[in-house]
């Protein structure tokens, strides 16, 4: 089962005068949202699969790139901030992780290193932008629209009632091996040691990646500047985290009924 494209915000309905952008992440969700868009392929001026490197993901990300390129039968795009080397060159450079802005943290990260280099790719009359959002990432998704510039989205995986479990079970049926990460027990293909996530996350870094624990532990301490604050307010470095803190609940998911059906509908495409 492939469901008809639905579209929401900006321009409203594609044309043939249309350009489809897939963007890619490296995670599971993104590569079957592009897979289900690309079986529309023809109804579009032309289609690209983008993937913004932020030098920080695991090795491993790139094999599932290269797999994932011949499973869509479509070459990905890789788009880099030419400024920095990496996230560590950007906040050296920067001299800070996160910054108070109001009663929100601002990372300048996601910004900086996959924003920008993606910006050629969302443009708001012509582009339809496929998100590889899950059923259970509505609040997301609201967001994503309510902050639009103009541009029309599309969320191939909502409209075929797929939920994160749903994503990487259907991988795992066609025979694609997962990124490392996942096998792990985290639940997002991430950078390795990622500054928006908790304090179990970090303290199950700390024992999967130590290099990645210590190395940013250092570089809170010589820029002054902490991913995680006390109750009271103050700056909590990570050389201070307690081992225990937080809670990591590895990641476990189930195919549904949709997914195998999924499943059948890009089988009978090939």
């Amino acid at each position: 089962m492939l469901v008809e494209p639905i579209f929401r915000g900006g321009i409203g309905a594609a044309n043939d005068k249309s350009r489809l952008v897939c963007n890619f992440s490296c995670g599971a969700s993104s590569a079957v949202a592009a897979k289900m868009a690309l079986a529309f392929r023809d109804r579009f001026e032309e289609t690209v699969v983008v993937y913004a490197d932020t030098g920080n993901e695991h090795p491993d990300n790139m094999r599932f790139l290269r797999e994932i390129e011949e499973w869509i039968e479509h070459p990905i795009t890789i788009v880099k901030n030419e400024k920095y080397e990496d996230l560590w060159d950007m906040w050296e450079q920067m001299g800070f992780i996160a910054a108070v802005a109001g009663k929100n943290k601002y990372y300048p990260c996601t910004g900086t290193m996959k924003k920008q280099p993606l910006q050629p790719y969302e443009v708001p009359t012509t582009d339809v932008k496929v998100i590889g959002y899950t059923v259970d990432e509505r609040t997301r998704i609201e967001r994503i629209l309510k902050q639009s510039d103009g541009t029309t989205f599309w969320f191939p995986c909502v409209d075929a009632g797929l939920d994160k479990g749903d994503v990487l079970s259907v991988l795992e049926r066609l025979g694609i091996a997962l990124p490392v990460m996942y096998s792990q027990g985290y639940d997002h293909n991430n950078c390795v040691g990622c500054v928006k996530a908790g304090k179990g996350y970090w303290n199950r870094i700390r024992v999967d990646y130590p290099e990645a624990f210590a190395r940013m532990a250092d570089l809170e301490r010589r820029h002054n500047t902490t991913i995680f604050s006390t109750d009271a307010g103050e700056p909590l470095f990570l050389d201070e985290l307690s081992p225990t803190a937080g809670i990591f609940k590895e990641d476990q998911y189930n195919c549904s009924i949709m997914c195998q059906m999924v499943v059948d509908g890009l089988e009978a495409k090939q």
